[in-house]
């Protein structure tokens, strides 16, 4: 019985494989057209920006939070040093 599944796991298995062959599912370059048009283009540009924009989102918040931060100690440094100060 094991023997059975094994070797059907093993052929669906290589159906799946076998259709994921751009030629056997009639798949083109990005799905739209061939590498010539303007689609491919679009879809290369559109992938870069998803790619490109939590990398950017998220570095850009942790250096607002950084300098934030940074803003906080320098005026609690200014406020203690205004009290060390003797009045007059």
């Amino acid at each position: 019985m094991t023997m059975v599944r094994t070797s059907t796991a093993l052929a669906t298995l290589g159906v799946v494989f076998w259709a994921l062959i751009p030629s056997v599912a009639r798949a083109c370059f990005v799905c739209f057209g061939g590498e010539e048009t303007e689609w491919t283009a679009a879809f290369v540009s559109g992938t870069v920006v998803m790619l490109g924009l939590p990398p950017a989102i998220v570095l850009g918040a942790s250096f607002a939070i950084y300098r934030s931060v940074k803003r906080n100690e320098a005026l609690l440094a200014e406020q203690e040093a205004s009290e060390d100060q003797p009045e007059g």
